[in-house]
């Protein structure tokens, strides 16, 4: 085959590439997201290969933000895991978002939920088992077209050739740089949970607070006795 029509045909792999899913077992980035969902080998159950993000929300009444925010940063440390970010916008509320190992989450819900008052908790997990799977084999496709096109750069003779390869190399590197990103975040993700914290300074009721408490309890009364 000639070297133009060499050119051609790496080409059209190339843009093929993209769609491409072979159906080989999974790949060292899958498998570690996998094995973070699993559960225990005396438990088998049809869900334990299935890849799952959960996050958490938590909502905190604290008698003081300052020191509420200093315990949770503590515990989160002490659970292996860390505040991604904090933000207080005033002396009475605070919002942080920790991320904590995903298989200790429900743990770290109940640890935090001690540091003050619950007013809300909630907990949701996002399937991504076949998105991981989809990455996985078009990350495996990438790497192979990378390297045959290394293979041909290797035994290119002329200019044009050295530059049409180079060219398609480029685009290949960079896509697969891109996934490679996308595989590790989620990997991320399903390592290690997301969870909101919100702190609220408890409200404490004067005097003439305590007396329009009772007037509004006395009014209601007067419409609704149960």
């Amino acid at each position: 085959m000639s070297r133009p029509l060499q050119l051609c045909a790496i080409m059209l792999f190339v843009s093929a590439a993209g769609c491409s899913r072979p159906a080989a077992m999974p790949r060292p980035e899958l498998q570690a997201l996998v094995v973070t969902n699993q559960r225990p080998v005396d438990a088998p159950s049809p869900l334990e290969t299935r890849i799952l993000v959960r996050k958490a929300a938590l909502s905190l009444e604290v008698e003081k933000v300052g020191a509420a925010i200093a315990a949770a940063t503590a515990l989160t440390t002490r659970l292996g895991g860390y505040v991604e970010s904090s933000i207080q916008q005033s002396e009475r509320s605070a919002r942080l978002v920790l991320r904590v190992p995903s298989t200790s989450l429900d743990a770290s819900l109940d640890s935090l939920a001690r540091i003050g008052k619950v007013e809300s908790r909630s907990i949701t997990a996002t399937d991504v088992t076949d998105e991981a799977r989809d990455l996985d084999a078009r990350v495996a496709t990438l790497r192979a077209t990378r390297d045959r096109l290394r293979q041909l750069l290797e035994r290119a003779a002329s200019v044009s050739d050295i530059a049409a390869v180079e060219t398609q190399l480029a685009r290949v590197q960079h896509d697969l740089e891109t996934l490679e990103g996308r595989l590790k975040s989620m990997r991320t993700d399903v390592a290690l949970s997301e969870l909101s914290l919100n702190i609220e300074q408890r409200h404490v009721i004067g005097p003439l607070g305590l007396v329009a408490a009772g007037l509004a309890w006395v009014v209601e009364k007067l419409f609704i006795l149960r």
